[in-house]
């Protein structure tokens, strides 16, 4: 990804010094390994080597300190900043792409790949320091005896090629593995999401359970316990085919060789050492992997569509000052078409719909379930990308998916809302618990819900207490043209009565443009226009004033 090339690049200071203290470390290692081996065969021992060894010992610890202090900033705050980019992304990603494809997986991403690139990207300070150590004591290994070495090496390299075959059977195993992985993240998403359901239906939750999330649990589980038979083979091999090297070695030096014993002792204790660096390398192969795949995971998921560039740093929002409504007398759909069709063939359609809203009126739209309304309304919204025909402001083509001034203008309360949790203003800034009192009192909800510093004390209310939660945040956002779908749906009689009679006037004198969807007839007479949706279509509705509104 091009943001850890970039996290590289403005890093590099950093990352030179824990690549040469890392040097530093590795050579100071083998010396003292050396120093040791000298130590045992020497006769008389000089009281200089004491304060060598000291000074030698503590100059390793600030150096391996230093390497993997650095090596550990730099894999935190990369793993920081691909979370963050991931998370802006999705926030920018076009809301179509999200609903009908990446909702699950980003969730999945950002709880699953994000940690293991984290496991794999924490393992890159001792990778590094080991490495560099191999490297120096094979080094020293070949200036000792060229002889041992080669015997050494070959028999290491036959063993890591069995160890590398077996690998790259894991490798497959982990792909698919991960790619499973989004399947169980659903699994527990319907879990939590029907939970409702599942606790008042025992035929339905068994049936679940049994043809849904075990079935999925059960293939996890083989797959699991096929990676890690791979896993536990390498990882047996590994460490026990280390002996046998060794082993060679030793047998070569003592019947196959010259090599005095000296020679031969000191090549062993180094290379005893070395299988150390050798097996955590070995034991790395695995996360380093995963976080390989799950790096590739992030990057096919293709959130940014309609995007070029990467967002990076903290300002990556448009600002309430850059982000100007436009002035504005209508907005108008015009023979707009939408249409939706899924892997299997099977879609909807909306459209050809027209219809004119002139700035300041209440427009209500009704129609039967699956007619079409909330898709309408999504268009509108600039949440749905229009097939054909277009938007227009005062007659002017908009693209309102695109158009961030646009989109400004509407505040809205889906049917399946969610309820954030702090108060903005309409410059998006927090609001005060005095600016809102008299709010929460003609919501009813002042004797249950506290502001503190812009933040609702709770959001654990009733459907409809969380509705008017809702409206509460759009009065603060003060935006232009106010959408409901159905808001009244979970009101009391009464408190129904009060939001078509009181609310909605209200907002009206306020100069507000307000759609709703609704199936109250009794109070369509607040609006001045009323539509029907039937089959995608809009046409005027035969709507009729009772008689009671009447006189």
């Amino acid at each position: 990804m091009n943001t850890i090339k970039k996290e590289i690049y403005n890093n590099k200071a950093p990352l030179f010094v824990s690549f040469l203290t890392g040097i530093i470390s590795s050579g100071l290692i083998i010396y003292l390994m050396l120093l040791i081996t000298s130590l045992i065969n020497a006769e008389e021992v000089s009281p200089n080597t004491v304060w060598i060894f000291s000074g030698s010992f503590f100059a390793l610890l600030l150096c391996t300190y230093i390497s993997q202090w650095q090596t550990a900033r730099f894999a935190t705050k990369l793993v920081y900043k691909l979370r963050s980019l991931l998370a802006k992304k999705f926030m920018v990603a076009d809301y179509e792409h999200i609903e009908r494809e990446l909702g699950s997986k980003v969730s999945a991403s950002l709880a699953f790949d994000i940690s293991q690139i984290s496991n794999g990207l924490a393992l890159l300070p001792g990778l590094s320091i080991r490495f560099i150590t191999i490297i120096f004591g094979m080094g020293y290994l070949c200036y000792q005896s060229p002889a041992l070495f080669v015997v050494f090496f070959v028999s290491l390299l036959l063993s890591l090629l069995l160890s590398f075959f077996g690998s790259m059977q894991m490798f497959k195993k982990i792909f698919v593995l991960r790619e499973h992985g989004d399947k169980i993240f659903d699994i527990f998403r319907a879990l939590s999401d029907g939970a409702k359901e599942l606790a008042i239906d025992e035929g339905r939750k068994q049936f679940f359970f049994t043809h849904q999330v075990n079935p999925c649990l059960e293939e996890a589980h083989r797959k699991e316990l096929s990676v890690h038979k791979i896993i536990t083979l390498i990882q047996t091999w590994g460490a026990s085919s280390l002996f046998l090297v060794i082993g060679t070695v030793v047998f070569y030096g003592i019947y196959l060789s010259n090599v005095s014993l000296e020679v031969l002792t000191s090549f062993v204790m180094l290379s005893l050492y070395l299988m150390q660096p050798i097996s955590f390398i070995l034991s790395s192969i695995t996360p380093v992997v995963t976080c390989k795949n799950s790096l590739n995971k992030l990057s096919s998921l293709k959130i940014y569509s309609g995007h070029d560039a990467e967002m990076e740093g903290q300002n990556s929002f448009m600002s309430h000052e850059q982000v100007k409504a436009p002035d504005w007398r209508s907005i108008e759909l015009k023979d707009v078409v939408y249409k939706y069709t899924d892997n299997n063939g099977s879609g909807f359609k909306v459209g050809p719909a027209s219809v004119l809203i002139k700035k300041g009126e209440v427009l209500i739209l009704e129609g039967g379930n699956g007619a079409g309304k909330s898709s309408i309304i999504k268009l509108l919204l600039g949440l749905y990308k229009v097939d054909r025909g277009g938007i227009y402001i005062d007659g002017k083509l908009v693209d309102a998916t695109r158009d961030l001034g646009y989109k400004s203008l509407f505040s809205a309360i889906f049917s399946d809302y969610y309820l954030f949790k702090h108060v903005l203003d309409e410059k998006a800034n927090i609001v005060s618990e005095s600016d809102l009192r008299a709010r929460l009192e003609e919501l009813h909800l002042s004797n249950k819900v506290e502001i503190n510093a812009g933040e609702m004390s709770t959001t654990s209310l009733s459907q409809g207490q969380r509705k008017r939660l809702a409206l509460l945040l759009t009065y603060a956002r003060n935006k232009e043209v106010l959408v409901f779908d159905e808001w009244a749906a979970d009101q009391d009689p009464s408190y129904r009565a009060y939001f078509y009679e009181r609310i909605i006037p209200e907002l009206r004198s306020m100069g507000k443009t307000i759609i709703m969807i609704s199936h109250d007839e009794k109070y369509f007479n607040v609006a001045d226009r009323i539509y029907k949706v039937d089959e995608g279509k809009l046409v005027p509705s035969n709507y009729t004033q009772p008689l009671s509104k009447v006189f």
